[in-house]
């Protein structure tokens, strides 16, 4: 209680005229109260006192200080007395009591004494505020960092979904397992829509229902719901607690970042997807160009055996028939020379068309070199259900 706060003090006395003694020199303090002995620990449990100024001279008046603190704990009681011997000192103390004034009272002294005690209450009710607010804070950082455990487990999960299924499983199952929620969570992208609950299963009403929500805000509550909308993900948690509202607070920021975290993953997935459709459709095409040269290849060394039959057969013929055409040795030589130069030169229009082949087979390595290797083609195919997954 702030110390500023004003104090309920109860005169336990048979006697009127001392409580109006006493109530004139400390009525600015707090709020008095007389009570008659006989019905002090009634009106005690009623009044709840933060100091109760108790007048006794007998044994019996020591057991109801004993009785009003075990009552009311956390009330200090002064004991007013008009002995005072050591034995009477050490049975207040025994009863419980803060304090021990004789009379006569000197009511400056008095005044002082019970100044100080308010203050005393007023100290120890703060000190059990700040006790209070130091062990919330670190209870709530206990059940954050507990918390957070399970946003940064969904994270660590997420980097190995390669398919929407195993995504939607994870998120679901993250909601469900760590936090004890039941949820119902839809992804869409450009080719598919899938809708998954915690009890494992999704049904037709429901993921038109999901549908529907996505044209709410970003995070909004309907009813007992809440509803995390982030484009190509849509979380709902059903029969949320709004009491705690510390948890909810706590819980909304935790599911935010996990449902964003996701939203970004399925925009990975879809590239991932893309790279794995474009690599495979290259690496088929690869195949069929490889076909084409090598058909090609085959075709170019037939054409040049052939040219050198042709070239070969041409000249037996003209060297037979040379003798025949009544021409000079220096103009049958030109003539052989002229066919035998033809066939070098057809030779070499055949050697640069093997050059241009040996080109496209490096243009091929290296197209093969940039397209996905298949193992990592393997890793990108639908993820398998984790067994550890927990649905209810």
């Amino acid at each position: 209680m702030p110390d500023n706060m004003e104090k309920r003090i109860l005169v336990i006395d048979n006697d009127a005229s001392r409580f109006e003694s006493l109530s004139s020199v400390l009525r600015d303090l707090g709020v008095l109260q007389q009570a008659r002995i006989a019905e002090a620990l009634s009106l005690a449990a009623n009044f709840k006192p933060h100091i109760v100024l108790l007048s006794t001279d007998t044994a019996a008046d020591f057991e109801l200080c004993r009785e009003l603190t075990m009552a009311q704990a956390d009330c200090r009681v002064v004991v007013l007395t008009q002995d005072d011997q050591i034995a009477h000192r050490d049975a207040a103390y025994a009863a419980g009591a803060d304090d021990f004034i004789a009379d006569p009272l000197h009511f400056a002294g008095f005044r002082y004494q019970i100044e100080r005690l308010c203050k005393v209450v007023g100290d120890s009710e703060q000190l059990k505020q700040s006790l209070k607010d130091a062990t919330d804070i670190a209870m709530m950082a206990i059940s954050n960092s507990g918390e957070m455990g399970g946003v940064i487990e969904f994270m660590k999960r997420t980097s190995d979904c390669h398919d929407v299924d195993a995504l939607l499983t994870a998120l679901v199952s993250s909601c469900a397992g760590h936090f004890q929620l039941k949820v119902s969570a839809q992804i869409r992208t450009e080719t598919e829509q899938k809708t998954l609950n915690s009890e494992g299963r999704s049904s037709p009403l429901e993921s038109e229902m999901l549908l529907r929500l996505t044209e709410g805000a970003r995070i909004y509550q309907y009813g007992h719901r809440l509803v995390i909308n982030y484009p190509k993900v849509i979380l709902q948690i059903k029969d949320l607690n709004w009491e705690n509202s510390d948890y909810i607070g706590r819980i909304r920021d935790h599911l935010a970042i996990m449902v964003e975290a996701a939203a970004h993953r399925v925009d990975g997935i879809v590239l991932e997807q893309k790279m794995a459709a474009q690599s495979r459709k290259i690496r088929e095409s690869l195949v069929t160009i490889g076909e084409v040269l090598q058909q090609f290849d085959a075709e170019y060394k037939y054409q040049q055996s052939a040219s050198r039959e042709l070239f070969e057969g041409l000249r037996i013929q003209f060297s037979s028939s040379l003798t025949r055409f009544g021409l000079t040795d220096a103009q049958e030589d030109d003539l052989l020379y002229m066919i035998e130069a033809s066939s070098k030169y057809a030779d070499k229009l055949y050697e640069d068309g093997f050059s241009l082949n040996q080109k496209f087979a490096g243009v091929t390595a290296v197209l093969n070199d940039l397209v996905v290797e298949d193992a990592h083609l393997d890793s990108l195919r639908p993820s398998e259900l984790d067994d550890s997954v927990i649905l209810f």
